[in-house]
């Protein structure tokens, strides 16, 4: 396995590796040990209504904004697969929240190369507004995808917000806003056209 990191910053992340975790469609797996699931992918394209009804995004208003940004009908990337959770952390803040969306283009060939991902994750941060009120991290990997729709050679972002707090409400707002700011960032251009 190879990770490089390409562009670092205070707060921030942009990396890519050559491991290939992610295939577009995929079904539901089995209750693992710990109670958890993954429910299969659900194609969100065109239906932000359905985002209410992917279990991993009920944890998270934040999260779902993003997806439902994402399934918007004038969006041109979806989501592959999502996921967030608490975890403690042995540093100050104590709380942290994680999550991740994998986000690819609708369109096949916009996929085929890892730089539109980069591309991608400079546009993201570009629009995410700063915060003095929350304590938040961004990480973006560009990973290959096993498979989109059947095509190989594709690529995909896993975009990974996080929060943090001194407590579990805390983290979970500081991990809301930060996901918020993604999906604001994701569709400002499409609000400025609309103004």
């Amino acid at each position: 396995m190879t990770d490089r990191i390409i562009a670092q910053g205070l707060g921030w992340t942009i990396a890519r590796t050559d491991v290939a975790d992610t295939l577009v469609p995929y079904g539901q797996s089995p209750v693992r040990d710990d109670g958890t699931q993954n429910y299969g992918w659900i194609d969100l394209r065109n239906r932000p209504d359905l985002v209410s009804e992917i279990p991993e995004l009920r944890k998270s208003q934040g999260l779902g904004e993003l997806v439902r940004a994402m399934a918007a009908p004038a969006s041109q990337v979806m989501s592959g697969g999502c996921e967030c959770s608490e975890f403690a952390r042995d540093i100050d803040p104590p709380i942290s929240v994680g999550g991740f969306v994998t986000v690819m283009f609708r369109d096949v060939e916009r996929n085929r190369s890892p730089d539109t991902f980069v591309t991608l994750a400079e546009y993201l941060l570009a629009g995410i507004e700063p915060t003095d009120q929350h304590n938040i991290g961004f990480e973006f990997i560009v990973e290959p995808l096993k498979s989109f729709f059947g095509h190989e050679g594709c690529f995909g972002l896993m975009v990974k917000p996080f929060g943090s707090g001194a407590n579990s409400n805390q983290a979970w707002a500081a991990f809301d806003y930060a996901a918020s700011a993604l999906a604001r960032s994701l569709t400002r251009h499409r609000r400025q056209r609309t103004t």
